[in-house]
């Protein structure tokens, strides 16, 4: 169990928070590559800790992450115009460029663009492994940019499922962490079955909602699973199963459509697909669970040492020192492998299914 203090020591990711802080000096992923693929595209309209932003694609390809709300009047920029190397905002036409700089401000005199002095919140953004990775924490503690574990080359074959989930990052964590691998501060990589290896990332939107990743990735292009199969393995196709914001048509205020018939019958839940039957219990605890009313028991080891490394890590941050994940020496993501099986007790646990080579950049 927790104390309430130390649950929202946990929990809590907007402003000034702590764990939100820890997260920032980390590269968090804003969206799929793919919902930002074409130049000149719509703009991606996000959210990560409490923060709305929204990403383009310009005319040359460059990326950029903006404050979702123009700096001008504080229209959203996601009904933007993208064109011609920049994000026009739609109210007065006010254009930013992938940095945050007014480039143009037709409603204003000449020269206005030069003469005002300010930029528009933007944030650096890097692209790998199937996703857009934005930089919130500070300039000067940017860290490079490391492909993810599911990225060992180039040539990976990725699939990505994306889900809404209405309840805090850490609930769905702690659903997440047994029996897997924990990299700090958001992602598991989870044992893999015979045909693909299996991660997960529990990114946090705010306090209260978090983005829901599960990646099945090979690093042989001609195995694994197509992206195609693998959303509708998960009962997660967009369209179907989420509308266009990756929100459940399966959710709590429908009780996640859960077919009695079918409990009757065998089925162990009712409820289709793998990640919503999850959700479904981790959404039921509320936005965010009271572990001060826990009770628990011999299965909950990982869950519990999760808590205890977390809440050390805020407190040793409090303190002034790195944030957890970023101290070196450090580990290549790349190098680190979930693993199942039965080996002898001499084993070095810590080498099982962990890559014995550099990786191929």
């Amino acid at each position: 169990m927790l104390t309430r203090e130390q649950n929202e020591l946990l929990c809590r990711v907007e402003g000034g928070a702590t764990m939100g802080q820890i997260m920032r000096r980390h590269w968090l992923p804003l969206c799929m590559a793919e919902e930002a693929a074409a130049r000149d595209g719509a703009p991606v309209r996000s959210r990560l800790l409490g923060e709305d932003l929204v990403a383009f694609r310009d005319s040359q390809g460059r990326l950029g992450v903006l404050g979702e709300h123009c700096l001008h009047r504080g229209a959203s920029l996601a009904f933007g115009r993208n064109e011609q190397c920049g994000l026009r905002c739609l109210y007065h036409g006010w254009k930013f460029d992938v940095e945050g700089v007014v480039v143009d401000m037709p409603s204003e005199a000449p020269g206005a663009a030069a003469r005002l002095g300010k930029k528009t919140k933007s944030y650096p953004v890097r692209e790998g492994g199937g996703f857009l990775w934005v930089w919130m924490g500070p300039r000067g503690e940017m860290r490079e940019f490391e492909p993810p574990a599911w990225a060992p080359t180039r040539e990976t074959r990725i699939s990505i499922v994306k889900m809404h989930a209405a309840c805090n990052w850490a609930q769905v964590l702690e659903g997440s962490i047994d029996s897997t691998l924990f990299i700090a501060p958001f992602t598991v990589l989870i044992p893999p079955n015979d045909r693909y290896n299996l991660a997960q990332m529990l990114v946090p939107i705010d306090d209260v909602n978090t983005m829901f990743y599960w990646v099945a990735w090979h690093p042989d292009p001609e195995k694994g699973i197509s992206q195609e199969e693998w959303r509708g393995f998960c009962a997660a196709t967009i369209g179907v199963d989420l509308d266009e914001n990756y929100r459940k048509k399966r959710n709590l205020e429908n009780r996640y459509l859960q077919d009695r018939e079918a409990m009757a019958r065998g089925d162990w839940t009712g409820i289709q697909g793998i990640p919503t039957q999850d959700m479904a219990m981790w959404e039921s605890m509320g936005p965010i669970a009271d572990r001060s009313r826990d009770s628990p028991g011999a299965s909950d080891l990982a869950v519990a040492q999760f808590r205890r490394m977390m809440l050390a890590a805020a407190k040793k941050f409090q303190e002034g020192a790195p944030a957890i994940g970023t101290a070196e020496p450090r580990i290549a993501h790349v190098k680190l492998a979930s693993f199942e099986g039965i080996v002898p007790k001499s084993t070095d646990w810590r080498t099982l299914g962990a890559a014995l080579e550099e990786p191929v950049s």
